[in-house]
C-alpha cells in the first residue's frame, strides 16, 4: 500500500497536472499527502536585492503555488500538508522525504527530452536517481490510470524490484498486466551466429515465465508476456501506443553487455519520451 505521497509544486501548470493526478491515486490509496514547494536558494548578493521586499517576491509565486495545491487537495478529500522550503530544491525534497518516510515522490515532466524534466530544470533527474524511495514522474497533459500496466523486464535486480511493485498493484487494481522484454542483438550478432534471435527469444520468454507465474500467484487478473524485437526504448514507447499503457512501472537501471535486453539508459529515455506517467521502483 501507498500510504504517504510526497507532490513537489513549482507554479507550472505542468506541476499542477502532476499534482492532480497524484491525488487521484492518493484518494484511491487512501493515503495522506504532503506537498512541498521549494523556493530556490538567492545565489547573488542580497544587498543587491535592494530590500527585503524583493525577497519576499522570490517566495511569493512558490506560496502560492502551495497553497493552490493545498486547495485542490482539499476540494479532493484528500488529507494533506503542506510545506514551503527553501534551499536547492532537490536536495530540500529528498530530505523531506526521508524525514517524513514518504512512500511515493510525485514530479511532473513536460517537452520531449530528458532536460525539460520539471519542477526546475535538472531537478526530476537528480530526485530520480537520487531518491530512496519509489518516484512517479506524470508528463504534461497525460492521464494516469493504474488499470493498464506496462512492466519492462529483463530479469535485472532492478527489474525484478519492479515487477514486485508492478505485480502489488495490478493485483489491488485488478488491472490487466503487460510484460515487455525487448531483444535488442546488433547486426554483427547476426554475423557471428544466425541462431542468436532464437536462442535470445528463448531467453527473454525463460525470463518472463518466473514474473507470469508469481503474478498469478499474487493474484493479478490478467497478465500477457510480450517479447519484441528492437531497440527497448522504441519497443517500450511502441507498446504504451499498442496496449494503451496508462501506467508504465520498471527499475532504475537494466543489463549491460551483449545479452542486454533493457540498457542503463533506457529508463531516461522513457521518461523523456513523455508517452504515459512512469514510477521508477527503487
Amino acid at each position: 500500500m501507498i500510504k504517504r505521497i510526497l507532490i513537489a509544486v513549482d507554479g507550472s501548470e505542468t506541476a499542477h497536472h502532476a499534482l492532480e493526478q497524484a491525488l487521484a491515486l492518493a484518494k484511491a490509496e487512501q493515503a495522506e499527502v504532503l506537498v512541498v514547494s521549494v523556493v530556490p536558494a538567492y545565489q547573488g548578493d542580497l544587498r543587491l536585492m535592494g530590500s527585503t521586499e524583493a525577497l519576499k517576491g522570490m517566495r511569493e509565486p512558490f506560496a502560492k503555488a502551495l497553497d493552490k495545491a493545498m486547495r485542490a487537495a482539499k476540494a479532493a478529500g484528500v488529507p494533506c500538508t503542506g510545506k514551503l522550503l527553501e534551499g536547492e530544491p532537490y536536495e530540500a525534497i529528498l530530505s523531506l522525504a526521508e524525514a517524513e518516510q514518504v512512500d511515493l515522490v510525485a514530479i511532473g515532466k513536460c517537452g520531449t527530452g530528458f532536460h525539460h524534466l520539471l519542477p526546475m530544470g535538472t531537478v526530476a533527474s537528480r530526485i530520480i536517481g537520487l531518491s530512496t524511495c519509489d518516484v512517479l514522474i506524470v508528463p504534461d497533459g497525460v492521464h494516469l490510470d493504474t488499470m493498464r500496466i506496462l512492466l519492462p523486464f529483463d530479469g535485472s535486480a532492478h527489474a525484478r524490484k519492479a515487477s514486485d511493485k508492478a505485480m502489488e498493484i495490478a493485483a489491488r487494481y485488478g488491472s490487466e498486466l503487460a510484460i515487455l522484454t525487448a531483444v535488442d542483438l546488433p547486426l554483427e550478432g547476426f554475423a557471428l551466429d544466425s541462431s542468436l534471435m532464437e536462442r535470445f527469444t528463448a531467453e527473454a520468454r525463460g525470463l518472463q515465465a518466473e514474473v507470469l507465474r508469481r503474478s498469478g500467484e499474487g493474484g493479478v487478473r490478467q497478465t500477457r508476456a510480450l517479447v519484441r524485437e528492437g531497440h527497448p526504448r522504441a519497443e517500450i514507447v511502441a507498446a504504451v501506443r499498442e496496449e494503451r499503457v496508462g501506467l508504465i512501472i520498471m527499475g532504475s537501471h537494466g543489463r549491460s553487455g551483449l545479452k542486454a535486453l533493457l540498457l542503463g539508459s533506457v529508463a531516461q529515455a522513457v521518461i523523456a519520451s513523455g508517452v504515459s506517467p512512469v514510477l521508477i521502483a527503487k
